[in-house]
């Protein structure tokens, strides 16, 4: 499989993204940890200027429903490699955005005959 969210039992939800972040985050930096950024941010050494925080949830937004629907027809691995790429583009979080998009080379794909990645996890909350 392409990757974490190409294994998906389900559809890939806002629930998911700031789950996973959570998880990144968590004993990191509890207070930002599964919550998108309220400030903009420059990345260090890097060309590319994220876009304002105040669009992050509607660029998010759309992003999900490329993966969802327009995307639906493109071998897995492609899914993942556009969904990667555009993730760590609109740059959601104040931090741990590479290590989110990164997981998602790290999950097994077996996981989607034994059930939902949320299931498998205990993902909880968010």
């Amino acid at each position: 499989m392409g990757g974490f969210w190409a294994i998906l039992a389900v559809d890939l939800s806002e629930w998911d993204i700031k789950n996973i972040h959570w998880l990144v985050l968590k004993t990191i930096d509890d207070n930002n940890a599964g919550a998108y950024r309220t400030e903009n941010v420059i990345i260090s050494g890097a060309k590319h200027r994220p876009p304002q925080h105040l669009f992050v949830k509607e660029l998010i937004g759309n992003l999900i429903k490329q993966y969802n629907v327009e995307w639906q027809g493109l071998y897995p691995i492609e899914r993942a490699a556009l969904l990667h790429g555009e993730f760590v583009i609109i740059h959601p979080f104040v931090d741990g955005n590479g290590r989110t998009a990164r997981l998602s080379k790290g999950v097994c794909p077996e996981a989607e005959s034994k059930g939902s990645w949320r299931q498998i996890h205990g993902l909880r909350f968010i």
